[in-house]
């Protein structure tokens, strides 16, 4: 028989499959359902007892509870009602360890007696602990499950230990290899399982039992037999067959195909596709740069047409530097929206600003003021004022705040003028402080909180000069004006 079982592990260890949902029958595993998931399950099992022409079946149902991913109920009938459950104390997915789960079943009637009509609600033959360990391999596209059992009251089975194999021919079609020991016996046993359904979440299944007393008669010799040897064998001879429906967690996977499939699988499959997720989001970060150098081209193209707008007297003579001037705002806008922000080039970037001195000032609000298409390069330019602390601007900017629609924009300004620190705009920053709109209305209330701060450490410093700028000292981006340019 030994020989058998190494000829049925070699098959169904070579032939490529897909491995997925465990389907063992008679062994305990580490594979556990998810969250909100039952498995309802019923089986006859048949065999002949002591006559061999009438074949006699004993039903058996259960239902399998997933509480969480991590603790699995059990409740059935087998005799009487049945009860059991387990926890996860390793998983395959987090770590390279095989699955790890410990576990009790059978806790008031035992399956096993129940199958082969004993006695099930004997106290020292119910409440059987157990360890499980399993292990999934792509290579050969089987699962391995190996652990031992125990029943502490029963001197013959205080220890057993038990071993499986799955192999997976399709996502509908797969054997199962179980070898397993009771009463200080080892049984065989193989099962066949197909799964159907739009989901995949239906399966029907037939399984061996004991198959060395199936295949050997008693005389020793070849012949095919469910007539047991011993009425009091725990383990009968038979044919065992049963189907399963997977029901709840509504959730849907890849493929919408993972009603059996263990969580590790379903996993592994959304791994799959958060990479190739990322992959993508790699190329649209290509594309994005494509389109802004795109737009870096747009823009000089639009400064050429204004230059040659204003050699044929088509516009007004734009400021002096005007360009220069813009494309640095432009810059100042990328900069400050970079995947990763780096305050030492936006510092460099103010600082070119400033060596324009007052012309730079004016072409910024012009920006500021006119800018039309480009509505981020209007609110960046905004926020250079602040930055430049551009005190006679204060107007223009009022006159904005006033006109503006765009939350956003209004609260930049509302910044701004907090920035250049001039009190005379304070009645103004007041009225926002009791707006309707919260970004509004706290940055109003943040402003006139930093002014009452300054007013407070000036009275309190000897060395204070009128009008500091309300963030002196504390912003990066405040540094001395380089020399200007002609």
């Amino acid at each position: 028989m030994r020989k058998i079982a190494i000829i049925l592990l070699i098959i169904v260890s070579i032939i490529p499959a897909k491995t997925h949902w465990t389907s063992t029958r008679f062994v305990p595993t580490a594979d556990f359902l998810g969250a909100g998931k039952f498995v309802t399950n019923y089986n006859i099992f048949l065999n002949n007892e002591f006559s061999d022409d009438k074949v006699s079946g004993y039903s058996i149902m259960s239902v399998q509870i997933g509480a969480s991913e991590w603790v699995q109920a059990s409740l059935g009938y087998a005799g009487g009602v049945n009860f059991g459950f387990k926890g996860r104390i390793l998983d395959e997915y987090t770590s390279r360890s095989p699955s790890l789960a410990i576990g009790i079943r059978n806790m008031f009637h035992n399956e096993t007696l129940a199958r082969s009509r004993l006695q099930s609600d004997v106290r020292d033959l119910t409440s059987e602990f157990y360890a499980a360990l399993g292990k999934g391999s792509d290579l050969f596209a089987t699962r391995f499950h190996a652990g031992l059992l125990s029943l502490p009251n029963s001197d013959r089975d205080r220890i057993n230990g038990f071993a499986a194999i799955e192999k997976y021919f399709s996502d509908d079609f797969f054997l199962t290899l179980e070898g397993f020991t009771q009463q200080r016996k080892f049984y065989l046993a193989i099962t066949a399982t197909l799964r159907f359904a739009e989901r995949n979440n239906v399966e029907m299944y037939m399984s061996l039992l004991d198959l060395e007393r199936i295949f050997a008669t008693n005389k020793r010799d070849f012949g095919v037999s469910l007539t047991p040897r011993k009425r009091e064998d725990w383990v009968k001879p038979g044919i065992m067959a049963g189907f399963s429906i997977s029901i709840g967690a509504k959730q849907r996977w890849i493929d919408e195909r993972a009603q059996f499939r263990t969580i590790e699988d379903n996993f592994a499959r959304h791994d799959t596709l958060i990479k190739t997720l990322a992959r993508q989001v790699d190329t649209l970060k290509k594309y994005d740069a494509m389109v802004t150098d795109l737009q870096s081209q747009i823009d000089t193209v639009k400064w050429q047409i204004d230059s040659l707008k204003v050699a044929i007297g088509m516009i007004d003579t734009l400021p002096v530097h005007y360009s220069e001037v813009y494309s640095r705002i432009v810059a100042y806008t990328r900069a400050l929206t970079a995947e990763r922000f780096d305050p030492i080039e936006v510092r460099r970037i103010l600082d070119e600003i400033r060596k324009y001195g007052e012309d730079g000032e004016i072409i910024v609000a012009k920006v500021a003021k006119e800018e039309t298409e480009r509505w981020t390069v209007k609110v960046r330019a905004v926020t250079i004022l602040g930055e430049l602390k551009s005190k006679d601007k204060v107007a223009m900017l009022v006159d904005m705040l006033d006109e503006a629609t765009d939350s956003r924009l209004k609260v930049e300004i509302i910044t701004t003028l907090g920035k250049i620190n001039d009190r005379i705009v304070m009645p103004k920053i007041e009225e926002y402080a009791d707006s309707y709109d919260e970004n509004l209305r706290i940055a109003a209330r943040e402003v006139l909180e930093l002014w009452t701060k300054t007013d407070k450490t000036n009275k309190s410093n000897v060395k204070t000069k009128e009008n500091i700028p309300l963030d002196k000292g504390n912003d990066v981006f405040s540094i001395e004006p380089l020399e200007e340019i002609q």
